[in-house]
């Protein structure tokens, strides 16, 4: 199985035929890929890790996660409430990206760690909503 790279991403697997588009880079699969958490794995300096936390959650998933963490939902938008604009457009939009800096700075204002916030995306990831 090849693999399918763009902006450091797996996005997509391939087979041995696939002709490469653009920035994309196409790479065999490491020993023990699994397809079904694509959305995890990782490209940097010529390998594959696996990655638990995940880029992008919708946003239902992270309000939910947040909701069911002794509700921080309520802490988060009171703060949002009062937040510069960047933080306000970041947490309306449809999808949370971890790496966001207004999502850093809304973490932080409220004093959660980087590992909390992995943790929520972690457990936003498991939420089908």
């Amino acid at each position: 199985m090849k693999l399918i790279i763009q902006n450091g991403r797996v996005i997509a697997t391939a087979t041995d035929d696939h002709q490469v588009n653009g920035a994309e880079i196409v790479i065999d699969a490491p020993v023990g890929f699994d397809p079904v958490q694509i959305e995890k794995y990782e490209y940097a300096n010529g390998s594959v890790t696996l990655n638990p936390v995940p880029a992008i959650v919708s946003r239902a998933q992270g309000r939910l996660a947040l909701f069911n963490d002794n509700n921080l939902l309520a802490t988060i938008e009171a703060h949002i409430a009062t937040a510069p604009i960047p933080e306000q457009i970041a947490y309306a939009s449809d999808t949370w990206s971890r790496n966001s800096p207004s999502l850093i700075a809304t973490a932080s204002a409220i004093g959660l760690t980087a590992a909390q916030v992995d943790a929520l995306f972690i457990a936003a990831s498991e939420i089908t909503a």
